[in-house]
């Protein structure tokens, strides 16, 4: 059957007959693809010809063969994957490492490798540490004394104590005397003064003890650790407590001797040595002691290097009442 005669009426095609050409056409193969090779181009049977034939078996005589469309499959869309961090080597890894294969490993690298893995278990340290959050700090209250009640006033904070480093030496002193001049009386004549004439006398000495020598015009001055002395001697007259033992020994030389001498030969340097303070140390409390002895009216200079008491001292007929009370009975 001939191509022609196979297609010519493809309505009415007998499956039967197309069953026997194909087993006929099967026996002979072998001689249709010798024809097929030698016929000339106008009456050769093409070979997709042959395919179509077979795919013919498949169909349904009432089946529309249509012509077979080729579709490229759809490309997938490429996902970009997120860049991976460079993994951080840890201590397992360079721990493990053998030496032949630290020898691969530039000193630099290492260092570089080892900052890595400190720097990532700090920061999972830090992660993983508890959050602790801050008290608010309570605001101290006030209690009403009428019904008891709080008042939500807040307290102002303690007033700072008055030193040498943030006030004058006569207002460390007042603050010693609970802010009062009255107790700054240093001879009984003073009585016979009137209040205002005494309150002058009291604002004067006040302003000597802040006048150094540096600063003086007049020649009067006090020297700074003769007027801390002064502060310590009045606040032991004041609130009492342990005296200062460079005044202590002072005193006593003025109550039994009745005088102090200066020099190395002195009796004060004598009796400081004794204590024992250093030659040094004695030398310069004494110095202190020559000047603190006629500010205070304790002592008054008989002649050079040489003071004597004072009986018209109101703070030496107190030293001697509370300190030396037998040798005020022995005078008497």
């Amino acid at each position: 059957m001939t191509q022609d005669q196979l297609f010519s009426n493809s309505d009415s095609l007998d499956l039967d007959a197309l069953f026997g050409e194909i087993e006929v056409g099967s026996n002979t193969s072998a001689a249709t693809t010798a024809t097929v090779a030698a016929t000339s181009d106008d009456n050769s049977i093409d070979l997709e010809l042959l395919e179509g034939m077979d795919n013919l078996l498949n169909l349904d005589d009432e089946t529309t063969v249509e012509p077979a469309v080729t579709t490229e499959p759809a490309k997938e869309a490429v996902k970009e994957e997120p860049a991976k961090e460079a993994a951080v080597p840890s201590d397992e890894f360079l721990d493990g490492l053998l030496d032949s294969e630290l020898d691969l490993i530039s000193p630099d690298e290492l260092a570089a490798f080892e900052s890595e893995v400190q720097l990532a278990n700090k920061e999972e340290s830090v992660k993983k540490a508890p959050v602790k959050k801050a008290k608010k700090a309570e605001k101290p209250t006030v209690k009403s004394e009428e019904d008891g009640e709080e008042d939500k006033k807040v307290v102002s904070p303690t007033t700072a104590r008055t030193t040498y480093h943030n006030a004058k030496k006569s207002d460390v002193l007042l603050d010693r005397l609970g802010g009062s001049q009255d107790d700054i009386v240093l001879e009984f004549s003073d009585a016979d003064l009137s209040p205002e004439e005494l309150a002058d006398k009291q604002r004067e000495f006040l302003q000597v003890l802040n006048i150094q020598p540096h600063m003086s015009t007049t020649g009067v001055s006090t020297q700074k650790k003769v007027a801390e002395k002064v502060v310590i001697l009045f606040t032991y007259l004041k609130r009492g407590g342990k005296m200062n033992e460079v005044i202590y020994r002072t005193i006593k030389l003025l109550v039994e001797e009745g005088k102090v001498t200066s020099g190395d030969n002195g009796n004060l340097v004598k009796s400081l040595l004794d204590k024992p303070y250093s030659k040094g140390t004695a030398r310069a409390q004494s110095g202190q002691m020559f000047k603190l002895l006629p500010l205070l009216k304790i002592a008054k200079e008989d002649s050079k290097g040489v003071f004597v008491a004072n009986e018209d001292s109101v703070i030496l007929r107190r030293l001697r009442d509370e300190l030396f009370p037998a040798n005020e009975e022995s005078a008497a």
